[in-house]
């Protein structure tokens, strides 16, 4: 029966990794499809005014740094979180309350990725946009996981 129970409880950090994991990064990917690094080679190739490229690429180099922040935030809840599992002393109110926090989290992540996006939405033209995140392109840089 123990052993089953380590199964099970393995199944369960599994899945909140799955869930909780690089949860910063993937969303910017998810809402954007590209990675910063990919965005800025766009832009560059996109945009001709080295002026706009500069503010565009601040706004990016914002955006990365605040996914930096949310994701040494991410890995010490997850450490946390892993602390309370290894305990057999822990309760459900204990895990509640890191999950709560995980929440928080991931809905701060998602406002400041949309903030960042809607920075950028106003530095570019429709068509600009289009070409940089359009799916349809052909010479489109292929999205790249970190």
């Amino acid at each position: 029966m123990k052993l089953m129970q380590q199964k099970g409880q393995a199944l369960i950090i599994l899945l909140t990794i799955l869930f909780v994991g690089s949860s910063t990064t993937a969303i910017g990917v998810l809402l954007t499809g590209k990675t910063i690094p990919q965005i800025k080679k766009e832009v560059s190739a996109t945009i001709a005014n080295k002026q706009r490229i500069k503010k565009i690429n601040a706004v990016l180099d914002a955006w990365k740094d605040e996914v930096a922040e949310q994701e040494k935030k991410a890995v010490a809840l997850r450490k946390e979180m892993f602390q309370l599992y290894q305990r057999h002393d822990t309760r459900a109110d204990q895990l509640e309350k890191i999950f709560s926090k995980i929440d928080d989290l991931n809905r701060e992540s998602i406002a400041m990725i949309l903030n960042s996006r809607f920075a950028l939405i106003e530095q570019m033209s429709a068509d600009e946009w289009s070409r940089i995140f359009s799916k349809e392109r052909k010479d489109a840089l292929p999205v790249e996981h970190p």
